[in-house]
C-alpha cells in the first residue's frame, strides 16, 4: 500500500488559469442587464492573442491591419473567423482557434468590438 501525501488544496497553474478562462468566457460574456458584453468577451477570448487594443502580439494578427477592415473582410467574414477559426497561416502567423462555445449573439458582439478597435 503506498501512502499518498496529503494534498495542499493548491491547484496548478494551468489548471487554475483554464478554469479562470472557462469561467471569464461564460460569465464575463454578460452584463449587470443580461445584454451580451463584447468587450468583457474580447477581453477574455482575444485580447490573449491580439492584444488589447487589437494590436497583435507574436504568432497573431493586428486586427487594426487594413486587410481585416470592413472593405476587405465583411462581418460575416469576420464571424465566419471566430466562429471556425482560422487555419490559413499567412504572413508568419499561426493558425487562429474556432470559439465553437460562442452563440451568435456573442459572435456578433465580438465583431462589433473588432469594428471599434478599428474605428468603424
Amino acid at each position: 500500500m503506498h501512502a499518498t501525501p496529503p494534498r495542499s488544496g493548491r491547484r496548478p497553474a494551468g489548471v487554475l488559469l483554464a478554469l479562470i478562462g472557462t469561467l471569464a468566457a461564460v460569465l464575463g460574456g454578460c452584463g449587470n442587464d443580461g445584454e451580451t458584453d463584447g468587450q468583457a468577451l474580447f477581453d477574455a477570448n482575444c485580447a490573449v492573442c491580439h492584444g488589447p487594443a487589437g494590436e497583435g502580439a507574436a504568432g497573431a494578427p493586428p486586427l487594426t491591419d487594413p486587410a481585416y477592415l470592413p472593405d476587405q473582410l465583411s462581418d460575416a467574414e469576420v464571424a465566419d473567423a471566430i466562429r471556425g477559426g482560422v487555419s490559413d497561416v499567412r504572413d508568419g502567423y499561426g493558425a487562429m482557434p474556432a470559439f465553437s462555445n460562442l452563440d451568435e449573439e456573442q459572435i456578433a458582439a465580438l465583431v462589433e468590438v473588432v469594428r471599434e478597435l478599428q474605428g468603424s
